[in-house]
């Protein structure tokens, strides 16, 4: 589990949820890089990225969340 930054908890909060309390959202990293289909509980925490099994990237390397155009 990946605790998503302060500043963008607020956004991730606002994601639709696709279950009780779960959102899908893409986070974008400071490297550029995106991670489509990422799984956030309770807009505070990141559980899951769709095909790993584990999250690939830590707290310090995320630089925004992107709520996908399906969800919106």
């Amino acid at each position: 589990m990946v605790e998503i930054p302060k500043f963008l908890q607020d956004k991730a909060a606002s994601a639709p949820e696709i279950s009780y309390g779960a959102a899908r959202v893409t986070v974008i990293l400071k490297n550029g890089q995106r991670v489509p289909d990422v799984i956030v509980a309770w807009g505070r925490e990141i559980v899951k990225c769709a095909g790993k099994d584990e999250i690939p990237f830590t707290e310090n390397d995320i630089a925004d969340i992107e709520i996908p155009q399906r969800n919106r």
